[in-house]
């Protein structure tokens, strides 16, 4: 799979623009006992996230596992209002499932 982000002529303008805001601050005030989440492209792909990251009360940041180096995270992240980090999703990660010894039956007696 491969991981595409399309740009759109001056995006970062419409989401930080004043319609967005009214939207967002609609959603938060039409919704108070629910979460509402928003996708935006990755924080150092562009202006977007840096141009929504105002309008929203927290934001996780989702890391590749074995793409997004530490010292990309630790850019991202300074780039964020500490405030605002609510965490991070290791996304894509793959682990070794963990096996466990089969119980062993007691045999029946009796029986030959």
């Amino acid at each position: 799979m491969f991981d595409i982000y399309l740009s759109i002529a001056g995006s970062s303008e419409l989401l930080g623009s004043p319609r967005m805001i009214k939207l967002v601050e609609e959603m938060k005030h039409r919704y108070p006992n629910r979460y509402v989440l928003f996708d935006v492209p990755p924080v150092l792909t562009g202006a977007d996230a840096m141009a929504f990251a105002p309008l929203v009360d927290f934001i996780v940041l989702v890391v590749q596992a074995g793409k997004t180096s530490m010292k990309d995270v630790k850019k991202a992240l300074a780039m964020i209002p500490k405030e605002k980090i609510l965490g991070l999703v290791l996304n894509r990660h793959t682990a070794p499932v963990p096996t466990y010894p089969r119980k062993q039956q007691p045999k029946e007696q009796g029986r030959s």
